[in-house]
């Protein structure tokens, strides 16, 4: 595929199948394309890094967590390279990244737990990133915070949890500010 119109329409394609759970229909459309983009724009273009992303969603969609974050990390180093660091498409990856890293750990014997601090790094960053660009409230920044509460309460860090459970609800905003008790 070396037609530009040709690439767009299995970005599309690409699109439908992920929408509807056909992943691997949707790895070979990506498969394809990644080939045509990075042969007609060249490796570090914008819609060539795109199409890096979306074969890294489908790995991850697949449960295939090591090969979606070796295409997470070339899709981050090209958008960082292109954009800076706080654009909001680098957070969208760098919020993947996270999710990568934390949930296939709580998949894993508790030997293997300790990647769980480098998914942690990235949400953190993810959150400075996207309260900076996008504000507090904004339904991205909130999946983030909601993603970190997972995070601390699989871990059993459960006032931590419950703090971002918190942040993500609004209750501490709108509440008394205290806790609910517990019930005997």
């Amino acid at each position: 595929m070396e037609n530009k119109e040709i690439l767009e329409a299995a970005y599309n394609l690409y699109g439908v199948y992920i929408d509807h759970g056909y992943y691997k229909n949707a790895e070979e459309i990506c498969k394809v394309a990644l080939a045509g983009y990075e042969k007609l724009l060249g490796m570090d273009h914008s819609a060539t890094l795109a199409m890096v992303h979306n074969m890294a969603v489908v790995f991850d969609q697949q449960r295939e967590y090591s090969k979606a974050l070796v295409l997470y990390e070339r899709t981050l180093a090209g958008r960082e390279k292109a954009l800076g660091t706080d654009h909001p498409s680098i957070l969208s990856t760098v919020h993947n990244m996270a999710l990568v890293f934390t949930v296939h750990n709580m998949a894993l014997v508790f030997d293997k737990q300790g990647q769980c601090s480098r998914g942690l790094e990235f949400f953190e960053r993810s959150l400075a990133g996207r309260e900076k660009a996008l504000g507090s409230d904004h339904p991205n920044t909130l999946l983030t915070v909601h993603s970190m509460a997972v995070l601390f309460h699989n871990q059993g860090q459960h006032n931590k949890a419950l703090d971002f459970y918190e942040k993500n609800t609004g209750w501490a905003r709108k509440g008394t500010g205290s806790r609910p008790s517990r019930h005997p």
